[in-house]
């Protein structure tokens, strides 16, 4: 447990990418040692942004996550990105 606890002091939390935006890949990934990506990503990208992911992936960590939202969890979430 105090390995978690110096990792969560550690970790810098950026922002979220959308990874269809081709241009602004490889300048976020550059400041990264892991990403966090949805489960099949590789659905939702481009040639070149998944070419840029599996790059970073042979040097660094790539988590693939799947998370499901209820109804309620979900329009709270929208509505915070909608204000922002």
């Amino acid at each position: 447990m105090s390995s978690l606890k110096h990792i969560q002091k550690n970790a810098k939390i950026s922002k979220p990418l959308m990874i269809s935006r081709d241009g602004e890949i490889t300048k976020y990934l550059s400041k990264k040692d892991v990403i966090l990506v949805p489960e099949n990503y590789q659905k939702y990208c481009s040639d070149k942004v998944l070419n840029q992911i599996r790059k970073f992936a042979s040097n660094h960590r790539l988590i693939e996550c799947s998370y499901q939202i209820d109804a309620g969890s979900f329009m709270y979430v929208r509505d915070k990105i909608e204000k922002n």
